[in-house]
């Protein structure tokens, strides 16, 4: 084989698969925000702007910022979002290395950062069994005990529930802390405290095909079903490449007019036949029901007694009242 022939490498890699994959991840969280929809990480809050590539803001992690706000509260969350499509939780990895370090600054900033309410997540493609299975399960639990102490001493170091795969992510996690902590080790408590607003989230967006990709598109669907949803998808994304090369802020406002109103729904102005109620007769007030009874009424003053057993009354009243 000649010498002179390229060596054969990555296509995903070499093609801009890995912006693809950004641009695709930042698509989908303007559809859902258009979409009067939820974020991941953030349950019932709904997206009122987008931040990309907002370094110059002051965020570490900034490939996407997502404001939110909480429906029934009001108060503003953030998702503070970086992504990697090919990344994998280990010691020797240095994206995941980058990822963790930007959160790490993040997590410790008050001025960008509200623990407690704001959160942190790496979004990626494809992760092995170990990094999908018990990197989030680590994590997880986090956010469902009671303090370090009940984290570590009762799941992490408890033998029998915690397996030593899970114990070996969380030493990967806790050595890379310790390197963006300047090489000083970071307590339980902030490790804890760090586990419980850290998220790894999975997306198949980097194939045409994937379910992702399927659900998003049926979401804008569902708006207007006339077969323009992957059009409107992509020019979505075209909106989007823009904003991220020039570090831009999307909400619904600053999107195209007519990206806006396809997301609006449309109030029918009159409600089919088959689903209205059968109309009912107009009620009689009071005012027109003595009206009604007016003429009645004086005709049978004027008339006086009569026998109903005679059939000449009978005969009269039937005259004199007939029409009413």
């Amino acid at each position: 084989m000649s010498s002179s022939l390229k060596n054969i490498s990555n296509p995903y890699s070499t093609g801009g698969g890995g912006n693809i994959f950004e641009n695709h991840i930042q698509t989908a969280f303007v559809v859902v925000m258009l979409a009067g929809g939820y974020l991941p990480c953030l349950p019932g809050k709904i997206i009122t702007k987008l931040k990309l590539q907002c370094k110059n803001y002051g965020f570490s992690t900034d490939d996407i910022v997502a404001y939110t706000i909480d429906r029934i509260t009001s108060i503003e969350h953030k998702l503070l979002a970086q992504i990697k499509h090919d990344v994998s939780i280990t010691n020797s990895d240095k994206q995941f290395q980058e990822v963790i370090s930007a959160a790490w600054s993040d997590f410790n900033n008050p001025t960008i950062f509200n623990k407690g309410k704001d959160v942190i997540a790496l979004i990626t493609g494809p992760l092995s069994k170990s990094d999908i299975y018990d990197t989030r399960i680590i994590l997880d639990w986090a956010r469902h005990s009671e303090n370090e102490k009940d984290y570590f001493d009762n799941k992490i170091n408890l033998s029998y529930f915690c397996s030593n795969q899970k114990r070996n992510k969380v030493k990967v996690f806790r050595n890379i802390l310790k390197k963006a902590n300047g090489n000083l080790d970071v307590s339980d408590e902030l490790t804890y405290s760090f586990f419980k607003h850290f998220h790894i989230i999975g997306y198949d967006l980097d194939i045409k095909t994937g379910v992702t990709h399927s659900l998003l598109t049926s979401i804008i669907n569902q708006f207007k079903p006339d077969g323009q949803a992957i059009a409107i998808w992509s020019r979505i994304s075209e909106e989007v490449y823009s904003n991220n090369k020039n570090a831009g802020t999307i909400t619904i406002d600053t999107l195209p007019a007519d990206l806006s109103d396809y997301f609006k729904i449309e109030i029918a102005s009159k409600i089919p036949g088959e689903y209205s109620k059968p109309s009912l007769k107009k009620e009689t007030t009071i005012d027109e029901m003595d009206r009604k009874l007016e003429t009645p009424l004086l005709i049978a003053a004027v008339l006086g007694g009569w026998n109903e057993n005679s059939q000449g009354d009978t005969e009269i009243i039937g005259e004199v009242t007939s029409g009413f």
